[in-house]
């Protein structure tokens, strides 16, 4: 599992890969799939009355892709693009694996749910922030907060 994108191999890093790789070949996010539960979690928040808005850094080159992606999977509520912050006035509550988003949602005095990934798992949660290790528990920790 990568923790950090900036490893070298050879003469370039693993971030300068990825980022080559979704912006020459960005069909390649069609096949990939959802992180387990994640569908289901979708469908529960929904069922409880919530609006999914799904907010992303990802770049101008992979916007077709990641539309047709959330919307075969998903059916595509809404999704936000977004160069910096995460943070919209009327999104009630993020979840993301990037610490840094969940941090700046968060001073805003909104609750952030931190969905660990690797590159995360050292970040501390406190106050407005919490962490969570699956959908099940994104879907709990959502229902706490209203």
């Amino acid at each position: 599992m990568i923790k950090e994108y900036n490893q070298p191999i050879g003469d370039t890093d693993i971030g300068k890969i990825i980022h080559d790789l979704y912006h020459y070949q960005p069909d390649v996010l069609l096949r990939m799939k959802p992180v387990w539960g994640a569908r289901r979690a979708m469908m529960k928040l929904l069922k409880l009355g919530h609006d999914i808005v799904f907010v992303t850094h990802r770049g101008q080159y992979t916007r077709a892709q990641t539309d047709l992606w959330l919307c075969r999977w998903f059916g595509l509520d809404e999704v936000r693009y977004c160069e910096k912050s995460k943070w919209f006035p009327d999104i009630d509550i993020l979840i993301d694996d990037d610490p840094v988003s969940v941090y700046d949602f968060a001073t805003f005095d909104r609750p952030a749910i931190l969905f660990t990934q690797p590159w995360n798992e050292t970040t501390e949660c406190h106050g407005w922030v919490s962490r969570v290790y699956t959908w099940r528990e994104a879907v709990k920790e959502v229902k706490k907060w209203g």
